[in-house]
C-alpha cells in the first residue's frame, strides 16, 4: 500500500474547511515537500500523532485531539492544556533534528500559539510555525471538547 504524504497549504484561519479539525488538505504531490512545507508536515504530523502509537518513533506526537481536562475556568484550562502538548512537540521535534544534518530552512525554530477561541465545542487554535530562517507559516487547528 503506497503512503500518501500529508501536504500543508496555507488556508484562511477555520474558513476553507468549516466544521472539521484540521485547516490543510490531504493529497499526493509527486514532489516531495522541502523547506518550510516540509516544516509544517512533520508538525502536523507531531500534533495528531498519539504517543507510543508509531511502531518506528514510539515517543513521538502529542496527540493534541486526545480528550483535553476540564476545570473550573475550562477555556484557560483547554488553551493551557493545549500549550503544554504544543511545546511538548516543539522540543521533540527540536532533539530529533539535533542530530540530523538538514537546512534551517527545515529547522524549527519555534511553534507559536497565535490565537484561539472556543467555538461549537471545539477549542480552535492558529498556530505559526517558525524555521531557523525565520520564516513562518500559519496551522489551523481544531480540537474537540
Amino acid at each position: 500500500m503506497k503512503d500518501f504524504p500529508v501536504i500543508a497549504k496555507e488556508v484562511p484561519y477555520y474558513e476553507a474547511v468549516p466544521n472539521q479539525t484540521l485547516a490543510f488538505s490531504l493529497g499526493c504531490d509527486s514532489a516531495p515537500a522541502t523547506g518550510l512545507d516540509f516544516l509544517m508536515q512533520l508538525v502536523v504530523k507531531g500534533l495528531f500523532t498519539t504517543p507510543g502509537s508509531s511502531v518506528f518513533s514510539p515517543n513521538f506526537g502529542v496527540g493534541i485531539t486526545s480528550r483535553l481536562g476540564f476545570s473550573a475556568n475550562l477555556e484557560k484550562s483547554l488553551v493551557f492544556q493545549a500549550t503544554i502538548k504544543i511545546k511538548s512537540l516543539e522540543d521533540q521535534i527540536k532533539q530529533i533534528q539535533a542530530g540530523q544534518n538538514i537546512s534551517s530552512d527545515e529547522r524549527l525554530h519555534m511553534l507559536e500559539v497565535v490565537e484561539y477561541m472556543i467555538e461549537d465545542q471545539t477549542l480552535k487554535l492558529k498556530l505559526r510555525v517558525w524555521n531557523e530562517d525565520r520564516m513562518s507559516k500559519l496551522i489551523g487547528v481544531g480540537i474537540p471538547i
